[in-house]
């Protein structure tokens, strides 16, 4: 976190300077009073008109310190948090998939929304008051030597008392902000998941069972808060105790040397006012210690997001070239004791057409992720060109090639932007897109065209309109290898069957296509059917050569 704070030290010492006029000012107030009871008690009528002047000019520039000090601290404050979210998105975006799927979305979504709160409220806006307190104890001991070094020394040491609690209190509060911060990524996946699956909720009759578990899980995270603010208000009750014990001592010893005549009565006023900006900014500084002790459990959850991300973000070797891709003895599992995909070995070349055919839960769409780059730790090699996939930078990979996933998301944007995916093409080109993938149709008839909003999650379109903006997308990217998992699924027959044929007529475009669809006159016309079984390549050939061999295709083909 200092890194960023180092970046924003233009803003941070403006800030600095606002705070310390600002202190200067408030502990002037001493001053002034100091002055003004001297005045009362002396009877000295004369001096009055020049104390009002005097109490008008420290009002303005107390007020106008007052206002740059806040304003510039609240700037320092943004500029930071503003960072820290850019980078920490940016580091989230930038992760491999594998990586990304190591934690729920849920848990992102608390850092950067839960935690950045905490963050910014509690550690960040804690710098300019931590500088302000300091300023403030620091004017009002010179206050206080100037009215009465006994006093001065007295409030000196039973001030030290309060400066304890933060030690005390310290691992007990980032414990209990450790738990409420799991207890509210818990609670925002539930969340997530019940606005997920609304539908099937519904449809099973299940919304009381799902509210009886969100029913615990914010009473958990009620609890999990209480236990934060209950250690927060029992630190505060301790600093109050110390600094109220200082604070009347000091009164004490005051009220008996003025009656000894060691001060004067404007001394003593002008030592209870310092008095104030003396233990204020302790009770202030333990209070925003107290509150960094509860921060520390959320920077260590952005640090530990900003490290996670860190590995994928090293430099990488550009794409040369993608073909031949060579699979060789690669064999990979989403858990370390079970492999998904078992010692399979094929080359795709350059401008075939395959497809990938097998029983759901055979490997098929794992494959086709482990040529995506979407995870790094399998075993064997799997090289595009002469450079092991590992070792690819992504961006310069996906400017080749693009992927049509059988999940289509779709953005709350428009139309247009959910087909470009936020870049800049030709209208020609867009156009072109749209139909190809038979949207043109559907694009005819919206209000707006292709400037018409997509709702969020694509709520306002059917499955089959998903898959053809999916479909879109690819057409429109300039890519020379195209992965397609189930793409046209939900699509009509015809409507498939046109789609997978503008696919395979594209001569320059390699293509390969994970299919459950075993028919014929679309199969034929592949160079390339691979036959997966239980993670292994069973068989691979042309639709003809696979139905000869009477083999796991042809008894495929004959169960569909």
């Amino acid at each position: 976190m200092n890194s960023y704070i180092r970046k924003e030290k233009g803003v941070l010492v403006y800030a600095v300077l606002m705070v310390l006029l600002s202190s200067a000012a408030t502990v002037y107030s001493s001053f002034y009073m100091s002055h003004l009871m001297d005045a009362v008690y002396a009877g000295n009528a004369g001096a009055i008109p020049g104390l009002i002047l005097e109490g008008v000019l420290f009002i303005a520039v107390f007020t106008i310190s007052d206002y740059l000090c806040r304003t510039s601290a609240e700037k320092f404050v943004q500029a930071c948090s503003r960072r820290v979210r850019e980078d920490t998105f940016s580091r989230v975006l930038h992760m491999n998939i594998n990586t990304f799927n190591e934690d729920t979305s849920a848990k992102y979504i608390s850092v950067l929304n839960n935690d950045m709160t905490v963050i910014e409220e509690k550690y960040l806006a804690g710098i300019p008051d931590i500088i302000n307190d300091i300023a403030l104890y620091v004017l009002a001991v010179f206050a206080l030597f100037y009215f009465s070094p006994l006093l001065a020394v007295i409030a000196l040491l039973t001030n030290l008392l309060p400066m304890f609690v933060p030690r005390i209190m310290d691992q007990r509060l980032k414990k209990r902000q450790d738990d409420s911060s799991r207890l509210m990524d818990a609670y925002n996946a539930a969340i997530k998941d019940a606005f997920t699956g609304f539908e099937v909720i519904k449809s099973f009759n299940a919304a009381k069972q799902v509210f009886q578990g969100f029913a615990k899980i914010n009473r958990d995270v009620a609890d999990g808060k209480y236990n934060v603010t209950k250690a927060q208000v029992f630190a505060f009750i301790l600093c109050e105790v110390a600094a109220y014990f200082s604070f009347y001592a000091n009164y004490v010893i005051a009220a008996f040397l003025v009656i000894g005549g060691k001060i004067t009565l404007g001394a003593m006023m002008g030592t209870i006012q310092s008095m104030n900006y003396l233990v204020n900014p302790v009770n202030d500084f333990v209070d925003r210690m107290t509150q960094r002790s509860v921060a520390k459990a959320s920077i260590a959850r952005v640090q530990e997001l900003l490290e996670k991300g860190k590995e994928d973000a090293r430099p990488r070797k550009p794409v040369q070239t993608l073909f031949p891709l060579a699979v060789e003895h690669v064999s990979f599992g989403y858990k370390p004791e079970r492999d998904v995909l078992h010692d399979l070995s094929f080359t795709f070349e350059r401008g075939k057409k395959y497809a990938i055919v097998g029983k759901s839960g055979c490997g098929k769409s794992t494959l086709v992720k482990l040529l995506m780059l979407y995870y790094a730790g399998y075993t064997g090699h799997i090289r595009y060109g002469a450079d092991e996939a590992r070792d690819l930078d992504k961006e310069s990979f996906y400017q080749k090639v693009s992927m049509i996933h059988q999940n289509i998301i779709a953005f709350d944007d428009t139309l247009r932007r959910n087909i470009t995916m936020f870049q800049p093409y030709p209208e020609e080109e867009v156009e072109a897109a749209v139909k190809e993938a038979g949207l043109s149709e559907f694009v005819s008839k919206l209000p707006d065209g292709l400037d018409s909003r997509i709702e969020e999650n694509g709520r306002n379109l059917s499955g089959g309109e998903r898959q053809r903006i999916a479909i879109a997308r690819a057409f429109l990217h300039k890519m020379e290898f195209l992965v397609i998992d189930e793409a046209t699924a939900s699509l009509d027959a015809e409507t498939a069957s046109q789609i997978e044929n503008t696919i395979l007529a594209k001569k320059d475009l390699t293509a390969l296509v994970i299919t459950h669809k075993l028919n014929a006159p679309i199969l034929r016309a592949y160079d390339e059917i691979l036959v997966l079984r239980d993670g292994a390549l069973a068989e691979h050939g042309t639709f003809e050569e696979l139905m000869a061999q009477k083999g796991h295709f042809y008894h495929l083909y004959h169960i569909e």
